[in-house]
């Protein structure tokens, strides 16, 4: 692995790996032109990450040229965010590389999270990554990977702005952003990664800071997401538990919603939003999973647990997919002419045959 730091067990209060912030700068100093980028289809921590590193660059290095740039169409999703008027949605990430000296990747160590197209083997352009997933990186110069950290803005927050002497209130909105989405307004907070409080108190004390009006504007939806929205719970089932897998709630998007004009983005939006509204809130069903349609014969799959439920990132390994203890997603492929329930019985199939996995 590149030079950084990578850490997964020690739980420490402040950032304790100063060489990082000192590694980061030099390389930031050496390049004129930055881009800085997240996975495609971000969600609120990806938009968080981008969006203060981004203030972290301008605000400290001038005469640099500084462009967050992500794959994937313009959505109004982060119109709350002011600073969001500062992304540049292309259809290829990679394709604009060669414009830059130095790309910093975030929310993401595997550069297929980039792109819908392949990847690069590798990269021809200095490179920075900062990430929380458990997945093994690809190669980048400088890497400050912490699977103990709930999201990847509040690493961010310990690289760069933490021992800064001034946070703005505007940069400490949009690391919330990404700490509350992330978090799930700190319902997946445990003893593993429970310094996240730490720093949101950090963030609220010294940016006097109202947690509320950040939570709800990262989970609020518009009339038509609530439409969609409607769409999902009308397609609600409950599966009792059986040969070892715990009771859980399931639904879908019709395979029609492809030709209905929406936004793929918004689609995945209130998907995450009926996710955390829906999936183990009834007694009982303490877990699920919610299907999208995403091409004729693409499937994404997104599951949701918690205290009670299986550990759902090993189950999204067979579903070419990842994620967290809580959270994590996937996809699926099936022929053209499949339609949303016989993608949810495959889907229940493959539960069917990792329940060793999923709940060890």
């Amino acid at each position: 692995m590149a030079s950084g730091l990578r850490r997964h067990n020690k739980l420490p209060s402040k950032m304790q790996n100063p060489e990082f912030k000192q590694k980061f700068d030099v390389m930031v100093e050496s390049a004129e032109k930055i881009l800085v980028t997240t996975h495609e289809k971000p969600d609120p921590d990806a938009i968080g990450c981008v969006l203060a590193v981004r203030e972290y660059l301008v605000s400290n290095f001038s005469g640099k040229e500084v462009q967050v740039t992500i794959s994937g169409a313009k959505t109004k999703a982060w119109d709350f965010l002011s600073m969001a008027k500062h992304i540049v949605w292309v259809e290829d990430v990679f394709a604009e590389l060669e414009k830059f000296d130095l790309a910093i990747f975030l929310d993401a160590s595997q550069l297929s999270r980039f792109t819908p197209n392949e990847p690069p083997e590798k990269l021809d352009i200095k490179s920075i990554c900062i990430d929380h997933h458990s997945n093994e990186p690809d190669n980048f110069d400088l890497i400050f990977l912490d699977s103990t950290a709930v999201s990847a803005s509040e690493l961010v927050y310990e690289a760069l702005f933490q021992d800064s002497e001034e946070l703005s209130k505007e940069v400490a909105e949009i690391i919330m952003t990404g700490i509350i989405g992330d978090s799930g307004s700190f319902r997946f907070v445990g003893p593993r990664n429970v310094r996240v409080l730490s720093t949101a108190r950090e963030l609220v004390e010294r940016a006097q800071l109202e947690i509320k009006p950040v939570v709800l504007n990262t989970i609020k939806i518009d009339r038509q997401q609530f439409e969609l929205m409607q769409i999902l719970v009308k397609n609600i089932y409950f599966v009792e538990a059986a040969n070892g897998i715990p009771a859980f709630v399931y639904s879908y998007f019709p395979k029609e919603v492809l030709n209905s004009g929406v936004e793929m983005q918004l689609i995945k939006l209130t998907k995450n939003s009926f996710l955390f509204d829906y999936i183990g809130k009834v007694t009982g069903y303490d877990w699920g999973f919610v299907a999208n349609p995403q091409s004729e014969t693409v499937w994404g799959i997104s599951f949701r647990s918690g205290p009670g439920g299986p550990n759902v990132k090993l189950l999204t390994n067979k579903l070419n997919g990842g994620g967290h203890i809580f959270a994590a997603g996937g996809e699926i492929e099936v022929d053209s002419g499949l339609g949303a329930e016989a993608v949810c019985e495959k889907v229940i199939s493959v539960i069917r045959e990792g329940v060793e996995i999923m709940t060890q």
